[in-house]
């Protein structure tokens, strides 16, 4: 009986034991092999050959952590001054190295971990509870902010009083304490995909908005992932220091060549950069579309006027009373060759919150015109007729929302209102939207506004406030600019200097002259610099379209102290536009529409627009207001000027003491404080998690009560095996999936799966204690199982089985 049993068992699927000495003769090489290969991955392998010496395996624990310090340091380097940056790299350097240390030193492997936690949390604490501290870190965040608005072209207002630079020491020192301590974390995880994919958003956004030394922060990051990764590889191994130091050595020559790659990348060829403008203006194109405006660069301004395809349509509700200018582009510093829109600085300082401020207060700058005509009629003046304008902006460009002086509301796309420039703030801009703005006859362009000045209205305060801003920002002229506008428009042989003049006669001057001195024409010749723009179009050039008339105007109404802009856009003439309302049509308007204008400030009712191109004068000026020309080649001096406070600069100066001060930290701030914190704090609490399953998860395991430690063992494989994506295993059957299993690992015999789940059947149901070896065969098991799990098919599922599932 029992021979025959014996030769069943010989001749079942089992091995024998010769078979499976054999066997295990090639699968304990592999297995080595497999286990080598998985330290590149993962900390954690019990499976140790030898203990390094501890000045190696302390050399293992810091070398990757103090370059990453080194690289998150080079990452913010422009937000901190030289000193600060001295004194975090050197803090953040310190801490990675004592953790590294603490980490060999130390009996408990886990203590330096939550140690580390411990002081990145407290340094996190103190940066936002400690007054010198926490400022520091608000001018850190104005930085950030600065660089989003200039490359971006927004204006998130900045925190007030904070600095653009950070030189509190005490940030320094407790960011040097942070930087070190999550370096050391991440260089000493089981993985280290985690910590390429910090160094990469990091870097990245380094490297877009110019933070800091992209190129170095870059590739010590990229050198401390290697170390890393290799550290993986020869923890527990015999390698000795100098075996350590020469990879090492082989390791800088090819980061010194990673480096010359990332420069290569952060400052790159002339024909790179032609291709990545190319690139942008390609992904602008598809945005917001495009059109012949120049916008403000006056080397494309000579073929604005080309094209014959429908740019905007206009269907009016009512006849207007004026031209019907839709203003665009604004330009408000000019550099020679081109304007541009603006210093987003220039709402900073000691105008800081001020726009926030005119809009509570009831002047919202787009539509300052309607907010003027709306407290005229309260004071007793007579009412402005509205007139909606629905707008199809099919061939224009819209990163601007094209809308007329007198907008008094706007609906159907969402434009930022309270600055120069009518920007677009959607993502993709819609095509049509509408207006609704006042019908201001053209003999009311300039109004009397001099009862404004005793008026103590929101709207009198707010406006006087602006005023006062418009003043500061919007007089500068260029030297060269200034002589030659001297020497051409307001030369001292016709031009009293000295005299006090209104603003129309300033106004009929730069008319009369600039009608003088050049034609108009739609095909002027091309301007590609000079050292005056003015010189070249009044001494040599003698003609241009509206581009270069209007910033001829608007520089010299400048240097008169008047406050002008420069302005793109279309004009749609009152008898066309009379026309399509009377058909009950919409009018079409083409680049031959396209204009270019000036606007000057007007103390009361704001920006208003003046005509300077000859044969475009739709706006007339009483006889009682402008000076006559011959009166102004003679002394400039005899005209009637209009009443005190009803223009620009005629008034007393007293609106400063009226700004507002504001020492309130803006909502994007806080707002960013918060989520930074929120993340860290999510971050930190998953890493507790993660580490209290763990240990959980190994002091069941290593229990020497086997009604603690088998469940334990068995909810772990079961726990790998589900995991792995083994949808055939069954908790109730684990045997019924040997087919799957030996497809899913391959580098594991099902022969050693079958018989760690015998054994722990056999304790199940059979009832019976498990030996000691048995107890070890099922460890190693369990633990190589984990070890030989097939890679995450997508991040999600990385996520969950490292944070939620603790693998």
């Amino acid at each position: 009986m029992c021979r025959i049993r014996s030769s069943r068992i010989a001749s079942s699927t089992e091995p024998t034991t010769s078979s499976r000495i054999a066997r295990y003769r090639v699968i304990r090489p592999v297995s080595r092999v497999w286990s080598s290969k998985m330290n590149f991955v993962t900390l954690t392998s019990t499976e140790r050959i030898a203990s390094n010496g501890r000045v190696v395996a302390m050399f293992l624990s810091v070398a990757p952590a103090v370059l990453l310090s080194a690289g998150f340091c080079c990452t913010i380097a422009r937000c901190l001054s030289a000193t600060c940056m001295g004194i975090m790299l050197a803090v953040a350097v310190g801490v990675a190295v004592a953790l590294g240390a603490l980490g060999v030193l130390m009996a408990s492997k886990k203590a330096p971990l939550w140690i580390a936690l411990a002081a990145a949390s407290v340094a996190l604490l103190c940066a936002l509870l400690i007054p010198s501290a926490r400022w520091g870190f608000y001018a850190c965040v104005n930085t950030v902010i600065a660089r989003v608005n200039s490359i971006c072209e927004l204006y998130i207002p900045l925190v007030a009083d904070a600095g653009l630079l950070c030189e509190a020491v005490s940030l320094a020192v407790l960011a040097g304490m942070f930087a070190g301590s999550l370096a050391w974390l991440f260089a000493n995880l089981s993985v280290s995909w985690p910590t390429l994919l910090i160094i990469v958003i990091c870097g990245s956004a380094s490297m877009a908005l110019q933070l800091g030394d992209s190129a170095i922060s870059m590739t010590l990051g990229v050198a401390g992932w290697l170390v890393q990764c290799r550290a993986g590889e020869l923890r527990g191994s015999t390698v000795g220091l100098p075996q350590v130091l020469f990879g090492l050595g082989g390791l800088c020559a090819a980061c010194g060549v990673l480096f010359a790659l990332i420069v290569a990348l952060v400052q790159p060829l002339p024909e790179v950069s032609a291709l990545s403008a190319s690139a942008v203006r390609a992904v602008q194109g598809v945005r917001f579309g495009d059109d012949s405006l120049p916008e403000g660069d006056l080397s494309q301004a000579a073929d604005m006027n080309e094209g014959e395809s429908t740019t905007l349509s206009l269907a009016a509700s009512k006849t207007l009373g004026d031209d019907l200018l839709m203003k665009g582009f604004v330009g408000t510093t000019f550099d020679g060759m081109s304007w541009g829109r603006g210093d987003w600085m220039s709402y900073e300082g000691k105008w800081s919150g001020m726009r926030d401020w005119l809009r509570q207060n009831g002047l919202t700058v787009a539509e300052q015109r309607a907010a003027f005509d709306t407290e005229a009629e309260r004071e007793g003046g007579e009412p402005v007729e509205a007139v909606e304008i629905s707008v199809n902006a099919s061939g224009a460009n819209r990163r601007y929302t094209y809308a007329p002086y007198t907008l008094r509301s706007l609906s159907g796309a969402d434009a930022m209102l309270t600055g120069s420039t009518m920007l677009s703030m959607d993502l993709l801009p819609s095509k049509a939207y509408r207006v609704i703005v006042d019908n201001v006859p053209v003999d009311d362009v300039i109004a009397d506004s001099s009862w404004l000045a005793s008026s103590k209205s929101d709207y009198a305060k707010s406006e006087r406030v602006y005023a006062a801003f418009v003043r500061d920002n919007y007089l500068d002229v260029r030297e060269e600019e200034r002589d030659a506008i001297d020497a051409y428009l307001f030369s001292s042989d016709s031009w009293d200097a000295g005299a006090t003049v209104s603003d129309t006669a300033v106004i009929s001057r730069v008319r009369t002259m600039l009608a003088s001195l050049a034609g108009q024409t739609d095909n002027p010749p091309t301007y590609t610099g000079a050292t005056s723009f003015v010189a070249w179009f009044l001494g040599t050039a003698h003609e241009g379209n509206s581009a270069y008339f209007a910033t001829a105007a608007t520089l010299a109404f400048r240097s008169q102290g008047i406050p002008a802009r420069y302005v793109e856009g279309y004009q749609a003439a009152d008898d066309q536009l009379a026309a399509a309302v009377g058909a009950g049509v919409a009018l079409n308007l083409t680049a031959a529409d396209a204009h270019a204008w000036t606007e000057i400030y007007l103390d009361g009712q704001g920006w208003t627009p003046v005509e300077v191109t000859p044969g475009y004068y739709s706006q007339t000026l009483d006889a009682d207001k402008i000076i006559d020309v011959g009166e102004a080649w003679s002394n400039g001096a005899n005209d009637k000027t209009l009443d005190a406070g009803s223009v620009a600069g005629q008034a007393e100066d007293k609106h400063r003491e009226d700004v507002p001060v504001m020492y309130n930290i803006p909502v994007v701030a806080k707002v960013g404080v918060g989520l930074i914190g929120t993340a860290i704090a999510a971050l930190l609490a998953l890493f507790i998690r993660r580490f209290v399953l763990r240990a959980r998860r190994t002091r069941a395991i290593e229990s020497d009560e086997q009604d603690i430690c088998v469940p334990a063992l068995y909810g772990y494989l079961a726990l790998v095996m589900n995991q792995s994506g083994l949808d055939a295993f069954d908790e109730t059957k684990p045997l019924d999936c040997l087919d799957a299993f030996a497809a899913v690992f391959s580098q594991i015999d099902p022969w050693e799966y079958r018989r760690a789940i015998r054994l722990h059947q056999a304790y199940a149901f059979g009832g019976r204690q498990l030996k000691p070896n048995e107890l070890r065969t099922l460890r190693r098991f369990t633990e190589r199982l984990h070890r030989s799990m097939p890679a995450p098919q997508t991040v999600i599922e990385r996520f969950r089985r490292y944070m939620l599932h603790a693998l």
